[in-house]
Formats: C-alpha cells, sequence, structure tokens
C-alpha cells in the first residue's frame, strides 16, 4: 500500500538538511580518523607490538632499511605511514 505524505518546502528542506548534516559528521569523523591514525608515532615497543614481531626483527628490519626510524635523543620513534609503506604484497 502507498503511503500520502502531505507537507512543505520547509519541511523538505529541513529533513534534507539534517540527513546532509548527519552524513558530513560522519564523513568528517571518518577523515579525522584517518589523519589521526597516519600521523600517529610508535615508540620501539609500540611498533613491536602494532607488527607482531620480535624487539630483533624491528631492529634487523631498521638496520636493513625496510622501516625509517626517527629519534629524540637516545629514543627511537616510527610512523604509522612509515610501517604501512614498509608492507609489500605478496602475490
Amino acid at each position: 500500500m502507498n503511503d500520502i505524505i502531505v507537507t512543505n518546502k520547509n519541511s523538505i528542506q529541513e529533513i534534507i538538511r539534517e540527513e546532509v548534516k548527519k552524513a558530513l559528521i560522519e564523513w568528517a569523523q571518518w577523515f579525522e580518523a584517518r589523519i589521526i591514525n597516519e600521523d600517529k608515532i610508535y615508540t620501539r615497543e609500540e611498533a613491536i607490538q602494532f607488527l607482531t614481531i620480535s624487539p630483533s626483527t624491528l631492529t634487523r628490519w631498521t638496520k636493513e632499511g625496510k622501516i625509517k626510524a626517527f629519534g629524540i635523543g637516545d629514543r627511537v620513534y616510527y610512523k604509522h605511514i612509515d610501517i604501512l609503506g614498509a608492507l609489500v604484497a605478496i602475490n
């Protein structure tokens, strides 16, 4: 059965405005999360946990240039974007 809806121009505009607002909020949250993840910095321990590898493997990959490391003082850090960039397809 078909429902008939009686409305006016202002009501339709408000409905559209609310739906567009919801969609923009969802997109903004997705985009913000993506930017935050790409800019994320890991300590050595966090990078080891993220990749589920041993400390010696991370050290070896860093020395081989597979993953770029950054440092401040005696601390070593890894950028999320560089870790993802080190992953290669195996097909």
